[in-house]
């Protein structure tokens, strides 16, 4: 999977333009309660953030040479996802290390965030 590859599922998971709201509700139902910053209820592959009013969700992983994570927030249409080339790289500073890329893109007025909180194009 590339970084391309990791943001269109990222605008799949959040839009219907190739998953359906059949396939995203499946994919966010609770099915298990999960210990990401104990407030997290995972999906079917899929966590999600319940402990505030701005939902988010993300997937993270690891396969032979990389890691990878992503958070998405749904209600702000914002989203970043890390991949790197190391074996279990700690998913919990991945995380920290995004929520610091997106949160001058929520929390900051619109002309005084970073030019990667506008969408391209």
């Amino acid at each position: 999977m590339t970084i391309g590859d990791l943001g269109r599922l990222m605008i799949a998971i959040n839009t219907n333009a190739r998953i359906s709201q059949t396939s995203r509700d499946a994919m966010m139902a609770n099915v298990a309660t999960g210990p990401l910053l104990d407030t997290s209820i995972w999906g079917l592959g899929i966590w999600r953030h319940v402990a505030s009013g701005d939902r988010r969700y993300g997937k993270g992983g690891d396969i032979t040479g990389f890691s990878s994570d992503f958070i998405a927030y749904r209600d702000a249409g914002v989203g970043a996802g890390i991949i790197c080339n190391q074996n279990k790289v700690s998913h919990p500073l991945m995380r920290g290390a995004i929520r610091d890329i997106i949160d001058p893109c929520i929390n900051n007025p619109a002309e005084s965030r970073p030019a990667y909180c506008s969408p391209p194009g």
